[in-house]
């Protein structure tokens, strides 16, 4: 089950990661993707290798660990390996003409599977 966390993040905070992350430096999504993944893999994510990648990946993490509803919902003991991606917008586009599709479904199944990772219960 997928939840939505309103608010995680002040207005203040959010602002100064989307500042932080107008830069270049994302790095094509299918290199942290397993291989049937990489087929439909369509993003970019945060290079680790940012100066402030690290910092924008713990104050996320210090929220979600604040956070009533995702403490009892996921129950992690760890969170770790946060990936922040952004999504390709010609993708998200087809997805919104042409609906559900085998892509589609691949993409979902991955995320999934990312979640699952990136919290140990």
């Amino acid at each position: 089950m997928i939840f939505t966390i309103e608010n995680l993040l002040t207005p203040e905070k959010l602002d100064i990661i989307a500042e932080r992350l107008k830069t270049d430096d994302f790095i094509d999504g299918k290199t942290t993707a397993g291989w049937h993944a990489r087929i439909v893999k369509e993003n970019t994510q945060l290079s680790s290798k940012a100066t402030y990648a690290q910092e924008i990946k713990d104050s996320i993490k210090v929220a979600l660990e604040q956070n009533p509803l995702f403490k009892v919902a996921a129950q992690p003991k760890v969170v770790h390996s946060m990936l922040i991606s952004r999504l390709d917008t010609i993708r998200r586009s087809i997805f919104q003409q042409q609906g559900k599709t085998i892509e589609f479904d691949l993409i979902s199944k991955s995320h999934a599977n990312l979640l699952r990772q990136w919290s140990q219960l």
